[in-house]
């Protein structure tokens, strides 16, 4: 089934080697996060700008096909207590959470000598390690580990309740029920279904998995959604409805809905979490699970999981309801690709921005963020979509604004010198011979987390006048010569790596038809 839903990708972010998660601190509309596989680090993207010096080395890491640095997660109150975590396979191979404190003096650094063990799980085998790490809304940090490696699970792991292997940890890290112990660095929540003298780990919630590659929770809904990597014949997504503790997954009895033949549980029992999705290997090898979507740009799409696999580098989404029962799969592959460019491929992970909105990030390191109708596609005044978007039914053109202006084409904003605010200066081209100009300025994005300008978008979200000009012969500036820098007219200079969108709203002296119209021009960003 092809997707309804015009959407597009945006690229926010590029240069990372081997990208494993990117996410988002608490709050933090500008910056992303990123960890490295291989290397080890965690490198911060700030603006769409890769800073060259990383947040923090978590290294050394074993560098192993399904090994090295694999997950990251902010403390709920990361702006005040500065904790993060990650989840890494060492030099040995053995599976590490680890805490690390944000620099007191630096924002954009943590404090190499902060690092604090959490977790340790030692690997018998290179693959299948899981490595998701993500808060609850709870506020107990969740932990996903693979069932050890090698093929079948050969020790049995994911159903044995007596080892953390194939299962989701639920850790509360701001306690410590181990005080004489420097490798667990946690106290067990009470309500862990194996807690205290009910046998089995007291840190296992659920378990029956082989390897959850990426899980992560509805904002919404609180549920917990897993992309457990298949063996040779199925991917599935599973989820842990809000609340629900001690779920076994099935496998290794299971492998999707098919039975295996292995031992250690009965296929299909009724105590058994099947999954609310599945595939096969004719449609790829390795699923990357990825989020329930819950931003503010694309509210058609709310409530929708999407995910994607590693080796067929096919997307796919589908709505679940408020009791995680799917609806039809829609493939999103050719709408996602990026404009102009090929299909999105070699997906490792997905994220969300400090917004909500969805992230997909490629192995090869570019980041791309999901947005709604493409440049041309918008249904709002000015957009260049159809007739009736323009005042005296003229279409205008994808990005410039409405055709009724001296320009058939429509306006077109641009800018001139460095992005130095004492040098900036706006110019627009395409109004009518002598014409009434607002020139406009909002943040990156307005309040719904929509680009503002581009031409495409409707005026909205928070938006700052600059200066009313008269065009003359069809150019306006802002400043004019002789007046002060748009940075002098009472606006704070903003700060290095600040994103701000520009437009022009415009009306007609003589107006074109009647009665009299405005008319928006293309958008212009500028990065200081």
């Amino acid at each position: 089934m092809a997707g309804a839903q015009a959407l597009h990708t945006t690229r926010v972010g590029y240069g990372l080697d081997r990208p494993t998660s990117v996410v988002a601190p608490p709050g933090d509309p500008h910056r992303l996060f990123a960890t490295e596989q291989w290397t080890g680090l965690v490198r911060v993207v700030r603006n769409g700008e890769l800073l060259p010096t990383p947040f923090v080395d978590a290294g050394p890491v074993s560098t192993g096909i399904e090994q090295g640095l694999l997950g990251l997660a902010f403390h709920p109150a990361y702006e005040t207590n500065g904790l993060v975590y990650v989840h890494l396979t060492d030099a040995s191979g053995t599976s590490v959470v680890r805490e690390f404190r944000r620099d007191a003096n630096v924002l954009e650094r943590a404090d190499p000598a902060s690092a604090r063990t959490l977790l340790v799980v030692p690997q018998p085998f290179p693959n299948h390690n899981g490595g998701a790490l993500a808060f609850g809304p709870d506020g107990y940090l969740y932990v996903a580990l693979g069932d050890g490696g090698s093929f079948n699970d050969s020790a049995n792991n994911a159903q044995n309740l007596d080892v953390l292997l194939g299962k989701i940890l639920r850790l509360d890290v701001n306690g410590d029920d181990f005080p004489a112990d420097p490798l667990r660095n946690y106290a067990i929540p009470p309500t862990n279904p194996f807690a205290g003298a009910i046998p089995g780990a007291d840190e296992v919630l659920h378990y029956g998995l082989r390897n959850p590659w990426r899980c992560t929770f509805d904002r919404v809904t609180g549920h917990l959604f897993i992309g457990d990597v298949g063996e040779g014949l199925r991917e599935e997504v599973d989820v842990a409805l809000a609340g629900t503790t001690g779920l076994n997954f099935g496998w290794r009895c299971m492998e999707g809905l098919a039975c295996t033949g292995l031992s250690g549980c009965v296929c299909n029992a009724a105590s058994l979490t099947l999954p609310i999705h599945q595939y096969g290997h004719a449609m790829g090898c390795s699923i990357i699970g990825g989020h329930v979507y819950r931003g503010a740009a694309i509210p058609s799409l709310a409530g929708t999981y999407f995910f994607a696999d590693y080796c067929s580098n096919r997307i796919w989404s589908f709505a679940v309801s408020a009791t995680g029962v799917p609806g039809p799969v829609v493939e999103r592959t050719q709408e996602l690709a990026p404009i102009g460019g090929p299909s999105i491929t070699n997906v490792f992970t997905f994220g969300e921005d400090g917004r909500g909105e969805l992230l997909i990030v490629e192995q090869d390191g570019e980041i791309w963020r999901v947005d709604g109708p493409a440049p041309g596609t918008a249904v709002c005044f000015g957009d260049g979509s159809g007739p009736t978007d323009c005042p005296c039914n003229n279409p205008g053109a994808p990005g410039r604004g409405c055709a009724n202006s001296y320009e058939p084409a429509g306006g077109w904003l641009d800018a001139m010198g460095t992005t130095s605010p004492d040098t900036l200066r706006l110019s627009v081209e395409g109004l009518p011979p002598t014409s009434v100009g607002l020139f406009l300025s909002g943040d990156a994005f307005d309040a719904t987390g929509t680009p503002f300008g581009d031409g495409i978008f409707c005026l909205s979200g928070t938006l700052r006048r600059l200066r009313a000009r008269t065009a003359v012969g069809g150019v306006a500036h802002d400043p004019e010569p002789g007046e002060l820098p748009i940075s002098a007219r009472s606006q704070a200079i903003p700060g290095s790596g600040t994103s701000q969108w520009f437009q022009v709203y415009y009306r007609n002296a003589a107006p074109f038809c009647t009665p009299d119209t405005f008319n928006t021009s293309s958008g212009y960003r500028v990065v200081w």
